[in-house]
């Protein structure tokens, strides 16, 4: 009886797949989901690609890949139907022309409801007629060629509705579907049940599937959801798809809203290439991205984001309040509709200016058919409105009013020659603006399901919400100066939330600093401190200018500048090819100053250089005298000491004052006033919202002695008070690169500080002042010069205090760590002399230095006595993780991965540190895992447990807690899925036999969220911890507020638990963090963020420097540094596994 059962369900299961395969249908959206996820990224690897591509095709042909291409998940992605032709015909081969692949995607006879909308770019059909606003007559302008004739589109559908793109799927193919799937599953699970309960060789098959069935992470259980190893479900679907490792058809379990790196019901053959692993998933239904993450030998199932399980007891309770303001929506039934828009000259020339894009939009939406409908337009290509348009599609013609002069800079180049013309004769004055339909959103989505929802159409309503208020107070800002041509800049932030409590706005002001807009030449008096144009320092000036934007005051046209030239304009002399009487053309050789002087305008400073705002191949002079500076630039250079006091006053903001700057700015603005907003039945709180909070208690510490230290109010300090464990300094040498200090003071301040705190120091030797001499020389060569003098290859100090004679941005600091602590392997501490140095400062300093030759400053009294929950019981190793980019004008230089990893288990405030280079701007750690030729691995996690598992009494670790930073919410998934996915291989590598446990957790610092107490003025307290109400609905998140703001208001942390599958409990995970927040040895107080993390930053950010006193301004260029990426200098082997980043 039960083998029939069996039978049946396997009966089932056939029948459900001829249905599917008689149905011949897509399911649109989940192959929409996949490709853009595959397809979209650039890391994305072809043979992945290609088999989403592919597999749509197969299931409903070329039509379902136009559909696919039309849902809201790709129209958010910015991509077309073109985009998704085009990756066919790649993966194909077809020879297909674009045309005949595109036409099929306007078939009427391959759409259901009959509509065609063009999805194509700038290919917009023409509405009859179209709306034209006539400009002034403009003799020199030729009139617009006549508008291209294509197709006019048809009706709009009954009651103005949108006509939105669907596929053609019989009602009864999905209910059919559903029918045979559920029978299938509960006939199998019944007749397997039953061949348990009978025994014999029946029952023991039947055990063992069952078995195998509970060791598939990610099987199909009850209810359409997948089981994961948290035990959390999310929404599958399931789709037949055949692997290549065998001639049996499996059911791959899909989930649509993350990524996966493998087939779920089959395993590769040990030894299998990457290529071989991308080609099987591609031959299936999968989701994923990158066939290096699927593993060669055992199956890494993807993880998905944890669900909160609990929220935290322990602590005091605090009344709070916070910079979130409720929304609420006075019972409207509203969509919103957002439009594509695209704005192209009358030659199809796209116009990419944000000014011009707004002046064309502003008046298109005063002069056209439209002035009856409310818009918010986001400034770039998107317009937004409650309820639909009369159609689909329209075609507007706009002609500008505005008339300026447009005479041509000058090209310069050795052999190159352009010819002169005016930009007047290059862009017309009559626009060509096309509207099309993009999506609808439901407002219904952010309030139907307690806590906000993360549909698809709740996050587009979110971004459109999000844009309507950024164009409320786009163009309010408030500037104070900083001196030397720069200023502080007031910047609102407002964005919409769904949290526990429901949909909020949070509001918040921020300071940041910008270039102060006018003539360039002003700008470089005021920046060089002088008043005379004839002492300005051109190199510092070309430093400085590097990528700032300017316009030219006699075309009103911006540009970016990439260099100056080497002569002034009258000396600064290029080819261009001229016409004749004759209207013959004759090649010149022409000055700047006299080619403006042909364009009748005079310069009244041609000895000035110029301003290059061309290519690095092509060059393109402006004179400086004409250019001025655009408004709203950031400034990215280092602050002098005078700026930044500047910036820390007007920054600096108590929370009472800072709560009526928000709220004076939510009423200025008048959101809910906006028409669009008003149309929904929008209406925001005016006050902020409370909720309670809670107040961890303050960790012990233990210092020497054994004597325990209880921290008020997160500080503390050594009056009367050791180190727990004190170096013993015997050899050491003092280098001074500044000519006004006393050095000998310094050493007799910092032995006899030593001697009180418990660490013994001898007499320095030698002693060594730089002569003026040296000075004169390159950084490189008076480093060099010192060690000559020092000869530490005889005398082996153990650590060289250096005396810089300044703080920020000096040259030699970079050069100095380099050769310490790559070439000669010592220890090594710079200091800067000023005024108040006083004991607590060489405290301070005497902290670095113990630390980095291997002592002790303190401990946390759990830590000591060894009573962590969980931590102390079982080996756990902790890393931090962080990547350190370069500044905004540095393009070419690469980025920094940090990665500190604790030791000595079970200590939790020891840390080695590996860091490494890798592509610019890319946040993503790649040198996680680096298989070798040979089996082995040369990434950063295998020097890490090798150095846990040497520290650590040989002992493995069995659980692991990633900290991670600088990461984005729609990162997670690729810090599950690709970053710990490495981390798995190197410990597969390192230990083949068992995989620990891992707990990753984000922390997000630089966030608009401020936390008030709702009773007294003053800051929060430091242990502070929000995990309700203003947090995410279903994610694991909390706030936390370690530290004690001195200056201003604290800004709390944002931490993110990704996953834990060590199973911390909610108050022992937030009193983990707060103890990691006192463990920072270069410290006498709690940091905002866990020490491990601050390690990293500093280890990235000290290795940095050593990359830099290499690189040259004009060395190299993206291109050639996206062919090889520089590698840092390898630490010595004496201080490798030291601290030597405090």
């Amino acid at each position: 009886m039960a083998s029939r059962f069996v039978i049946l369900g396997f009966a089932a299961l056939v029948a459900l797949s001829l249905a599917g395969v008689a149905a011949g249908q897509c399911d649109p959206v989940a192959r929409s989901v996949d490709i853009v996820q595959l397809c979209a990224s650039a890391a994305a690897a072809r043979t992945v690609c290609c088999g989403a591509v592919m597999a749509a095709v197969e299931e409903g042909g070329i039509p379902c890949l136009c559909s696919a291409a039309e849902m809201p998940y790709a129209i958010t992605a910015g991509l077309d139907a073109g985009d998704f032709l085009r990756w066919y015909r790649n993966c194909s081969g077809s020879r297909a022309r674009p045309a005949e692949l595109e036409a099929t995607c306007f078939d009427p006879q391959d759409r259901d409801d009959g509509v065609s909308p063009d999805p194509i770019p700038y290919a917009v059909p023409t509405p009859p007629p179209p709306i034209s606003v006539p400009a002034q007559p403009q003799p020199q302008i030729p009139p617009p060629p006549s508008p291209i004739s294509l197709p006019a589109p048809p009706p709009p559908s009954t009651g103005g509705q949108p006509a939105a793109p669907s596929p053609a799927i019989p009602w009864w193919s999905e209910h059919l579907k559903i029918v045979i799937i559920v029978s299938a599953i509960l006939i199998l699970v019944f007749g397997l049940l039953a061949c348990v309960r009978c025994g014999g060789p029946a029952g023991e098959v039947a055990a063992t599937a069952f078995n195998k069935l509970s060791d598939i992470p990610g099987h199909i259980t009850s209810g359409g959801r997948t089981a994961t190893p948290e035990g959390h479900g999310a929404a599958t679907s399931a789709a037949p798809s055949p692997c290549a490792s065998g001639t049996r058809q499996h059911t791959a379990a899909r989930p649509r809203s993350t990524v996966v790196y493998a087939c779920v019901n089959c395993a590769l053959t040990d030894g299998a290439s990457d290529d071989e692993a991308a080609t099987h998933m591609t031959k299936g239904s999968m989701t994923g991205a990158m066939s290096q993450d699927f593993p060669r030998n055992k199956e890494i199932v993807k993880s998905l984001l944890v669900s909160r399980p609990e929220v935290g007891r322990e602590g005091m309770p605090i009344a709070l309040r916070s910079n979130h303001f409720a929304v609420k929506f006075a019972g409207v039934d509203s969509n919103l509709y957002q439009y594509n828009v695209y704005i192209t000259t009358q030659d199809d020339k796209v116009v990419r200016a944000k000014n011009t894009q707004r002046k064309i939009i502003d008046k298109l939406l005063q002069a056209s058919e439209l002035a009856l409908k409310d818009f918010a337009y986001d400034g770039a290509n998107s317009l937004f409105t409650v309820g639909p348009l009369s159609q689909n599609n329209f075609l507007f013609e706009i002609s500008l009013e505005e008339a300026s002069k447009r005479a041509a800079a000058c090209t310069s180049g050795q052999g190159s020659s352009i010819q002169a013309e005016t930009h007047e004769s290059q862009q017309s004055k009559t626009f060509k603006v096309s509207i099309r339909y993009a999506g609808k959103f439901d407002l219904n989505s952010l309030t139907s399901a307690p806590g906000g929802s993360e549909s698809e159409p709740a996050q587009g309503a979110l971004r459109i919400l999000d844009s309507v208020v950024k164009e409320q107070h786009a163009k309010k800002y408030n500037f104070t100066d900083l001196t030397g041509g720069i200023s502080g800049c007031h910047v609102l932030h407002s964005s919409f939330h769904t949290t526990i409590g429901g949909l909020f706005l949070n509001m918040d002001v921020s300071t940041t600093t910008v270039v102060t807009p006018g003539p360039v030449i002003d700008f470089l008096l005021k920046n060089q401190n002088i008043k005379d144009i004839n002492s300005i320092n051109w190199p510092r000036a070309k430093a400085v200018l590097n990528n700032i934007r300017v316009y030219a005051e006699f075309n009103n046209k911006e540009f970016k500048i990439i260099g100056i030239s080497d002569l002034p304009c009258y000396m600064q002399r290029f080819r261009m090819e001229v016409r004749d009487a004759s209207n013959k053309v004759q090649t010149v050789d022409v000055s700047v100053k006299d080619f403006f002087k042909s364009m009748h305008i005079d310069l009244a400073m041609p000895s000035l250089p110029c301003l290059d705002v061309g290519k690095p191949n092509r060059p393109y002079y402006l004179p400086l005298e004409l250019c001025h500076i655009a408004s709203l630039q950031r400034y990215a250079n280092v602050l002098s000491p005078e700026q930044r006091a500047i910036l820390v006053e007007i920054s600096r903001q108590k929370p009472q004052e800072q709560i009526r700057v928000i709220t004076d700015a939510l009423e200025s603005n008048r959101y809910d006033c906006h028409p669009v907003l008003s149309a929904c039945g929008m209406k925001i709180k005016k006050h902020l919202s409370s909720f309670a909070g809670r107040v961890i208690s303050t960790p012990t510490l233990v210092v020497g002695n054994s004597e325990e230290l209880m921290p008020k109010k997160a500080r503390w300090n050594y009056n009367s008070k050791k180190l727990l464990d004190p170096v013993r300094i015997e050899r050491w040498a003092v280098v001074n690169f500044s000519a006004h200090c006393d050095v000998r003071w310094i050493c007799e301040q910092l032995i006899n500080c030593g001697r009180t705190k418990g660490i013994y120091i001898g007499d320095p030797y030698p002693l060594v002042d730089e002569d003026s001499e040296s000075r004169r020389y390159s950084v490189i060569e008076r480093v060099d010069r010192m060690f000559e003098r020092v000869e530490p290859n005889r005398f082996r100090p153990q650590f060289l205090l250096c005396v810089l004679p300044k703080r920020k941005n000096c040259e030699i600091y970079g050069t100095w760590k380099k050769k310490n602590l790559h070439e000669l392997g010592i220890a090594t501490q710079c200091i800067v002399p000023f005024h108040k140095m006083n004991d607590q400062y060489f405290t301070n300093v005497l902290l670095k230095i113990n630390t980095k030759l291997g002592g002790m400053n303190f401990k946390l009294a759990l830590e000591h006595h060894q009573m962590i929950p969980i931590v102390s019981r079982i080996p756990t190793l902790i890393l931090g993780m962080c990547v350190s980019h370069s500044s905004p004008g540095r393009a070419d230089m690469p980025s920094i991965a940090g990665v500190v990893g604790s030791r000595r288990w079970p200590l939790i405030s020891q840390y080695r540190a590996s860091v490494r280079t890798q592509s610019p701007k890319v946040e993503m750690i790649d040198s996680l895992f680096k298989p070798l030729e040979n089996g082995g691995d040369d990434g950063i996690i295998r020097e890490l447990l090798l150095d846990f598992y040497q520290s650590s009494q040989q002992r493995k670790p069995a659980h692991i807690i990633i900290f991670r930073d600088g990461v984005s919410e729609s990162q997670f998934s690729q810090v599950l899925n690709v970053e710990l996915n490495q981390i798995k291989k190197a410990y597969q590598n390192f230990e083949p036999q068992n995989l620990p446990k891992f707990t990753v957790i984000v922390a997000r610092k630089n966030r608009h969220t401020k936390l008030f107490r709702a009773k007294s003025p003053d800051n929060v307290p430091p242990g502070t911890v929000v995990d309700s109400s203003i947090v995410h609905p279903r994610q694991y998140d909390f706030y936390m507020c370690a530290h004690d703001g001195q200056l201003g208001t604290t800004r709390p942390t944002h931490y993110h638990v990704l996953l834990d599958e060590i199973g911390f409990s909610a108050d022992d995970l937030q009193k983990l963090m707060l103890s990691l927040s006192y463990v920072s040895q270069r410290s006498t107080t709690a940091i905002s963020v866990v020490a491990p993390l601050r390690y990293a930053q500093l280890a990235a950010s000290q290795m940095r420097q050593c990359i830099e006193v290499e690189a040259h301004p004009g060395s190299s260029s993206p291109d050639s540094l996206c062919r090889t990426i520089p590698e840092l200098p390898k630490l010595h082997g004496n201080i490798c596994s030291s601290m030597f980043f405090c």
